[in-house]
């Protein structure tokens, strides 16, 4: 179940801002595993929870990353609101800025559209979902731990990792990578006829996207990914929300 990421996982991003060298240092690292999309993402993440919430919001018109929304025309962006609706609500005052990044990531909309496509993907396949470390005691207990209990060294959930340490097998006790399953959305497009499904677009005719955009990310997107390098993550997911949306409005009959 969800959980134990958001309320015990920490992340060695989070507060790298209190030690420069080793923040630049890190975001060098993950700039060159996640691609130069994923930099100024980054950035906020582990610097962004240092800064004050009003200067945040103060900052946030001139601070604001264009390149998540590079396929979207920004006509439509501005009609439909966009920067509006993504815009978070101030985090409550909490005393340390790990427990405002928590609390950013769990009440965020890609947390909410993530639980549910995962709730409709379990009830497709017959599964009726549960996540203990939701209960409220337990996460109100999570977003209480001192940041080394979280994230100490590298290592994330550390107090889980002590609390089974002797239930589980060494290899995941010890283990500090994630899987990743950004490969499904690149070998999904590939089956669906790869660029080829990107020539029209129901949503460029609609002037939602661009889409010359999606085409030439496409493009690089495969290609990254025919390499082996793991930049193409970047660029997967947001490809594969705009085939999902054509599939959708072409069996609407839109």
């Amino acid at each position: 179940g969800y959980g134990g990421d958001e309320w015990f996982g920490g992340a060695p991003r989070w507060g790298l801002g209190r030690r420069i060298v080793a923040a630049v240092r890190r975001l060098a690292q993950d700039r060159a595993r996640e691609g130069p999309l994923a930099s100024p993402a980054l950035l906020r993440a582990a610097i962004g929870p240092l800064v004050p919430e009003a200067v945040r919001r103060a900052l946030g018109p001139l601070c604001r990353n264009r390149v998540g929304f590079e396929w979207i025309r920004p006509e439509f962006a501005a009609r439909a609101s966009l920067r509006d609706r993504l815009e978070p609500p101030p985090a409550p005052p909490f005393p340390a800025p790990t427990q405002r990044a928590i609390y950013r990531v769990v009440t965020g909309a890609a947390q909410v559209i993530a639980d549910e496509l995962e709730d409709r993907a379990a009830h497709a396949a017959g599964i009726d979902q549960r996540h203990p470390f939701y209960d409220r005691r337990i996460a109100e207990f999570g977003l209480a731990l001192p940041d080394r209990l979280r994230c100490n060294a590298g290592e994330t959930k550390v107090l889980l990792r002590k609390a089974l340490g002797a239930l589980l097998p060494p290899s995941v006790v010890r283990r500090r990578d994630k899987a990743e399953f950004s490969c499904t959305f690149v070998e999904a497009i590939v089956a669906l006829g790869g660029r080829r499904i990107f020539d029209r677009l129901r949503s460029e005719d609609a002037g939602w996207v661009d889409g010359r955009v999606v085409r030439r990310r496409c493009e690089e997107m495969i290609e990254l990914y025919s390499r082996g390098d793991a930049s193409y993550i970047s660029l997967s997911n947001g490809l594969w929300e705009i085939a999902g949306l054509e599939l959708w409005l072409e069996r609407a009959g839109l």
